[in-house]
């Protein structure tokens, strides 16, 4: 909520980045609960170690489909060069029916899918 915010803040101010997606805050686990990213065994308590999930990135669909998850340690900071990289594959890969290699980056070769035929592949 409030850590979210000044978050958001201090990118703009100190990256001169703006924040286009949504941040959102889980203060009382329920969406963590939903992606099974806290133990079953997890109470509600706000003081509980138990209760803090994986700190996790998810690329989430608005049919509430998992498009991409990563997972970090408490003590690791994200790649969000990487975590772009991902959401460009991702949109091109549904956008033209293909596949993307490691490492590939927006202007790089795709893969073909074996469905395609010769005459849609050459497009």
């Amino acid at each position: 909520a409030d850590v979210h915010e000044a978050w958001v803040r201090d990118m703009k101010k100190l990256h001169e980045v703006r924040i286009k997606y949504p941040v959102v805050a889980d203060v009382d686990g329920k969406i963590a609960r939903q992606f099974g990213m806290l133990h079953p065994s997890a109470t509600a308590e706000p003081e509980s170690k138990a209760k803090l999930p994986v700190r996790s990135l998810l690329l989430i669909d608005d049919d509430k489909r998992i498009h991409m998850q990563m997972n970090y340690p408490a003590s690791t900071g994200r790649n969000w060069a990487e975590v772009l990289r991902t959401l460009d594959a991702i949109q091109c890969a549904e956008k033209f029916e293909v596949a993307t290699p490691a490492n590939w980056e927006v202007g790089d070769d795709v893969l073909v899918l074996p469905s395609m035929d010769d005459d849609e592949a050459k497009e």
